[in-house]
């Protein structure tokens, strides 16, 4: 089989073809052994994109067949316009298995099979099966595309810019159970299926307020303005550790009570208050005694919140009947040396759970 380019000269055997005879829109031709015996001489150009041939063995005939017609008979693959509209393909009974546009892009159907080192400067793209018995070369920091089913988005997976040392990580064996999590087995970067390490500090959000300007009478649980932080789990089973750390002042009197909220719920109060007493985390006397003094108290509670969206952890405080709550001040705040001014704290752990 030898390739026919327009507008050179080719011996077949003894006879000579000249490609300048064909068609005006034919460019190149085949020349096939006794390939084709019952098409007629060429002509007038076939209705469809056509394939022009010629036999040794017919005095140099040119031959003209359209693709319909040879397809199934004496020619199951060709090369030439894709009919899904590529500039060059190679079609198997009709279908393109191999095209190539105008861009340069390269489209193979079915499955590829490369049995040596594959080397791709570009996106390489595969809509089959695509087998490789040695490795696949990605220059320049290209990425590997894995397209939706729908072929409109992909997820791609590429180096970093820059890696100190060249290194291979190794898949598991199989697919690992719900829930675990893909990590390192040895130095030689094997991967392994295995539970996520419980206990282990995910995140930490942290928050002050440095005024002293929230107070309240309010004998029911009262946010605390400012003191609120939030935070979004990275799981379900995960848990959030609070801790409040809160200066308090006010009433020498009073006797305030702290709880915390999640969200608009309160959370991790008691259970045993009943008729005026009340229920909360913990309590203080907030004067000790006088109203020149600053208490501090700790508000902790370790939560199960079962869900990864954004959570709200706020603060809040209730006081005896008559009495004030300050934040950060004493309640007479008197300008002298044994007056203390504070700032209170609000910090949220995620922990594995």
């Amino acid at each position: 089989m030898a390739q026919l380019q327009a507008g050179t000269t080719y011996s077949a055997e003894d006879n000579t073809v000249t490609v300048a005879n064909l068609n005006s829109h034919v460019s190149a031709a085949i020349l096939l052994d006794d390939a084709v015996s019952a098409q007629t001489a060429l002509g007038a150009a076939p209705a469809s994109d056509d394939v022009v041939l010629i036999s040794d063995t017919d005095a140099a005939t040119l031959k003209s067949a359209t693709t319909t017609e040879l397809l199934g008979t004496e020619l199951a693959a060709w090369v030439g316009k894709g009919a899904s509209g590529g500039t060059a393909a190679l079609q198997i009974d009709g279908v393109d298995k191999l095209s190539v546009d105008s861009s340069g892009d390269t489209t193979v159907a079915g499955t590829t099979t490369m049995t040596g080192a594959a080397t791709a400067s570009s996106t390489l793209g595969v809509t089959g099966v695509t087998t490789l018995s040695d490795h696949l070369n990605l220059l320049t920091n290209k990425e590997v595309r894995l397209q939706d089913a729908a072929d409109n988005e992909y997820v791609g997976i590429k180096a970093p810019i820059t890696v100190s040392d060249s290194y291979t990580m190794t898949m598991p064996a199989a697919v690992g159970a719900s829930g675990t999590v893909l990590k390192t087995t040895d130095a030689a970067g094997t991967l392994e299926w295995g539970a996520e390490a419980s206990g282990k500090v995910l995140q930490v959000i942290f928050a002050q307020v440095t005024a002293a300007t929230f107070n309240t009478t309010s004998t029911t649980m009262t946010d605390i303005t400012g003191l609120t932080a939030s935070i979004t789990p990275a799981s379900t089973s995960n848990r959030i550790l609070v801790q409040c750390m809160i200066s308090v002042g006010g009433s020498a009197t009073n006797f305030p009570a702290f709880g915390l909220k999640r969200d608009t719920t309160q959370i991790g109060s008691s259970t045993s208050g009943t008729s005026n007493r009340r229920n909360s985390i913990c309590g203080s006397h907030s004067g000790a005694g006088s109203g020149d003094s600053l208490d501090n108290v700790l508000v902790q509670y370790l939560d199960d919140p079962s869900t990864t969206s954004e959570v709200d952890y706020i603060a809040t405080v209730s006081c005896r009947s008559g009495d004030t709550f300050n934040l950060n001040k004493p309640n007479t705040d008197a300008d002298a040396q044994y007056t203390v001014h504070g700032i209170s704290t609000i910090t949220l752990t995620e922990i594995a759970g």
